[in-house]
């Protein structure tokens, strides 16, 4: 298993002015900072009650499975992520309930590629829409996440403390996957931090990084329901329960923050809510 230091300290604010610390290979844009993410991530875990030490240890985890994968073949690179996203019009699917308005916008030519959040996985399943990459840290259907890996999808799993016994069950049964995390290691070699906290917003921002043309987010209302497809033991949409509408209070933050960043900064980028 791959060593090394924790690079990430805590800290209470989340201000960062220069460009130190920007990941390797990826975007220019300013929101890719490793020192804010490390800040950022600090202070959502705060906030959540979410533990630093488990973090790491979910990355050391990741890691070493993923090394396992890239010696079995199964193993997918972030740059070949990239490779499909760059240029493309990519549409980020998410499960709230408003999916069912917006499932038909996804099959239309809009998409050049679709980043799905797990928990719309199995909904997009019934409609034979096979993602090119699904965004999972696998609180949802572990059998659908299996079923679009064998159908080419690109699994990329996020790594945190509280997946770690997910993590070594499920990554092996996976064909193509990729890693990301929220703890910086200076030695990590197969997983990435490319921002984001929800599968949803994580998507936006893995788009983002690899530079889509365009970012449409498809079945993200943020207010809605969350869509019966979101959960494997859910029958019926239901409403957010309290921790679910903090992490949905954060990612909506964190795609309006990338939003205003990128308009700031003048890029051709647009992200926009899209509705059939």
């Amino acid at each position: 298993m791959p060593r090394g230091d924790i690079i990430c300290s805590k800290g209470d604010d989340i201000t960062v002015t220069d460009s130190h610390g920007e990941f390797s290979g990826g975007s220019s844009h300013s929101i890719f900072s490793l020192i804010f993410w490390s800040e950022l991530y600090d202070a959502i875990r705060g906030s959540m009650g979410f533990d630093h030490f488990d973090d790491c240890l979910a990355t050391r985890v990741i890691e070493s499975l993923l090394y396992d994968a890239s010696i079995e073949g199964r193993y997918i690179g972030l740059g070949d992520i990239c490779s499909l996203i760059r240029g493309k019009s990519a549409c980020i699917v998410g499960a709230s309930s408003s999916l069912e308005r917006d499932i038909d916008c996804v099959a239309r030519e809009v998409c050049d590629v679709v980043l799905a959040a797990d928990g719309a996985l199995s909904y997009l399943l019934e409609y034979s829409i096979i993602p090119e990459i699904v965004i999972t840290d696998l609180d949802g259907s572990w059998e659908k996440l299996v079923e679009a890996s064998n159908m080419g999808s690109i699994i990329v799993i996020h790594a945190h403390g509280d997946n770690i016994a997910s993590l070594k069950y499920i990554v092996p049964f996976l064909d193509r996957v990729h890693g990301t995390t929220q703890c910086i290691l200076n030695d990590s070699k197969f997983s990435s931090v490319v921002g984001g906290f929800t599968d949803g917003d994580r998507a936006v921002y893995m788009s983002v990084y690899c530079g889509a043309r365009k970012v449409y987010l498809l079945g993200m209302d943020w207010n809605a329901k969350v869509g019966r497809w979101s959960k494997p033991w859910l029958k019926d949409h239901v409403e957010a329960w309290r921790e679910k509408k903090m992490k949905l209070a954060i990612g909506q933050g964190l795609v309006s923050l990338v939003s205003k960043i990128v308009h700031k900064e003048k890029n051709s980028l647009t992200i926009e809510y899209y509705h059939c």
